[in-house]
């Protein structure tokens, strides 16, 4: 999580001082040190935030004079191993690399074929003085941000929108189609922001672009379709999982400081912790200790989850630390909208503030999440091996999965799942529609009929990948949806503010491209989520644990949040948007006073405040 910004001009408006804008609206990313580098028409800034011991022996920008090179990058390299062999490089020697210096090594190699070959988290600017171009890149999941402003002469980037609007010639223009996803509840965009002349670099994408010329972005990765895993049974497909799941908490365990693990008791986190106990027990764990962190919900309803990580605790024999949820007051999402410039989030997203400050305190600067576990170790549609299997017409699998869904759910259940999933979608259309009823488009009562139509339209701009399996569509469903990237985001750049960094092993490229090449019945199996994960957590988690089903429900948190603004002010936001249909909101405000689950309606409630501190 440290920070990276830079200016490039095809004339002499862009100075110095214009860099120290933006350093100064980024100063919380580097507590370790601020370094820029001045090259005429292209100034770079790196603020540091050492997270490993290569970290703190490197120096950004890196500069190679041979080749006109210069590098700033805000992130962490995961495969340096697989890398030093790719590179020939020497163990000794790349004992002795910082990450940036691998990053550059790769681009001296495959050009920029580089990026496809980095796994980790990662937003980098390469300068290329021989070509006279800059480029600017993502991770493949957008683990790390980075923003660009181009007025046709001047471009700038930042690790944050605020970096830029600090630019003197930056004068934010309110997208009011990106509003109007806040205020549906439904987003659309990974590239667009709040701000029309502000974009997002996309995840899994480069940036180039020459002086005074129109960048140009491309797509460098996506995952590989063809590819299946190398196993022929179930307990091979148990061992490979395994070791993959084990590498990629070992790898992405590098810290010069204690590793914090989030801990819900739920399959995900505890999974993660179990094994991290387990690498720093063998010698393995790359950080010099593993400590434990949980949100004490205790009498909170369905978001206590304590006796859950109370079991899971004795089973590893290990305390772990409670912390209290962090409830905010309204004038901090409104102080956040203010200084950030973007959206400043939803209760339920800023309440581990307290536990990631319990383990500051511990000395840690890196923690380990359980998000997407869900995503990546298992399918939202269960029995899709069936219409995979059917589409195939490779019936000794068909019959393979039949037995074992009978064995797991009995002979009735299973029939209904595969008539369900595998038979009725191999139909005709017509047929389909009759059994489950024509597919309708959405509708926003408590929106204006503008801002209706402007939703609506981008609904309709969703298209399906052509030629792309029922499970990888599932799964590119996943990969690219744009509220998960946009709440990646924010997380990310609150835990900056706070000074620690968010690592997630399930949101690895590793992990992503298994789920991909995994067949449908070892994600899911019968009424079995996630069945192959499960089967690795076998003797690493308590049974309770390891066959938990349920989800804790954080929208109590929600709901006093939501409680303690004294006014929404759907008011004011519709007399400057014209966004609402005043008396469908009313109708919808009053409703969501009256039931426990507020649901839908109290998200749109909260977004409504947001914006409304946004734009004032």
């Amino acid at each position: 999580m440290s920070g990276i910004a830079g200016l490039l001009s095809s004339n002499d408006s862009v100075h110095a001082d214009h860099l120290d804008l933006m350093i100064d609206q980024l100063a919380h990313r580097g507590p370790d040190g601020i370094s820029t580098t001045d090259k005429g028409p292209l100034k770079l800034a790196h603020l540091a935030f050492h997270t490993t011991s290569e970290a703190q022996t490197e120096t950004f920008p890196i500069i190679d004079d041979e080749r006109a090179l210069t590098l700033v990058m805000d992130g962490r390299i995961d495969n340096r191993e697989s890398l030093t062999e790719a590179l020939g490089i020497s163990s000794e020697r790349a004992r002795l690399m910082g990450d940036g210096a691998f990053v550059l090594e790769a681009f001296k190699r495959w050009n920029k074929g580089f990026l496809e070959r980095l796994s980790g988290d990662f937003s980098i600017a390469l300068w290329d003085g021989a070509e006279n171009h800059l480029l600017l890149a993502r991770d493949h999941n957008g683990n790390r941000p980075l923003y660009y402003h181009f007025d046709g002469h001047r471009f700038a980037f930042a690790s944050e929108p605020a970096a830029l609007i600090a630019l003197p010639w930056v004068n934010p223009v309110l997208n009011e189609d990106y509003v109007a996803d806040y205020l549906s509840i439904s987003w659309h965009s990974r590239t667009e922001t709040l701000w029309r002349n502000i974009s997002r670099v996309t995840p899994a994408h480069m940036l180039t672009l020459r002086p005074g010329k129109a960048p140009q972005e491309t797509q460098y990765w996506s995952p590989d379709l063809e590819a299946v895993l190398p196993v022929s049974s179930d307990q091979e497909a148990v061992e490979y999982y395994d070791h993959i799941f084990k590498d990629i908490v070992r790898r992405m365990s590098r810290s010069h400081a204690p590793l914090a693990f989030e801990v819900s008791g739920g399959l995900d986190s505890s999974s993660l912790f179990s094994v991290g106990r387990e690498l720093q027990a063998d010698g393995n764990l790359n950080a010099p200790d593993a400590n434990g962190y949980t949100l004490d919900f205790r009498g909170a309803g369905e978001a206590d989850e304590m006796v859950f990580v109370d079991v899971f605790a004795q089973h590893l024999g290990v305390s772990i630390t409670e912390a209290a949820p962090t409830i905010q007051p309204p004038h901090w999402y409104q102080a956040q909208a203010k200084k950030t410039h973007d959206f400043p989030g939803y209760p339920n997203g800023i309440m581990a503030m307290g536990l990631r400050e319990r383990a500051l305190a511990d000395g840690s600067r890196s923690i380990i999440t359980g998000v997407g576990g869900d995503e990546w170790s298992g399918l939202f549609s269960a029995g899709t091996y069936y219409r995979e299997a059917i589409a195939q017409r490779d019936w000794s699998k068909v019959t393979r999965d039949f037995r074992h869904d009978v064995g797991d759910i009995g002979f009735p259940a299973a029939a209904r799942l595969m008539v369900r999933r595998g038979v009725v979608p191999q139909m005709p259309d017509s047929i389909k529609h009759r059994i489950r009823g024509k597919g309708r488009e959405r509708f926003y009562p408590w929106l204006s009929a503008e801002y209706q139509r402007r939703v609506q339209d981008r609904d309709r701009a969703i298209r399906p990948i052509p030629g792309v399996s029922f499970k990888h569509q599932s799964q590119f469903a996943i990969l690219l949806e744009a509220y998960s990237s946009i709440a990646r985001e924010a997380e990310e750049r609150l835990a900056a503010q706070q000074g620690i960094e968010i690592r997630s092993p399930y949101l690895s490229k590793d992990m992503i491209q298994f789920s991909f090449s995994a067949d449908a019945s070892y994600l899911n199996r019968g009424s079995t989520f996630r069945w192959l994960h499960r089967q690795c957590m076998r003797n690493r988690l308590p049974e309770v644990v390891r066959t938990r089903t349920s989800k804790a429900d954080f929208m109590n948190v929600f709901q006093t949040s939501l409680n303690a603004i004294p006014d929404i002010g759907p008011e004011r936001l519709h007399a400057k948007l014209n966004c609402l249909d005043l008396n469908n909101f009313t109708k919808m405000k009053d409703a969501s006073g009256k039931i426990n689950d507020i649901g839908i309606n109290g998200w749109v409630l909260w977004s409504i405040f947001c914006c409304n501190s946004l734009i004032s």
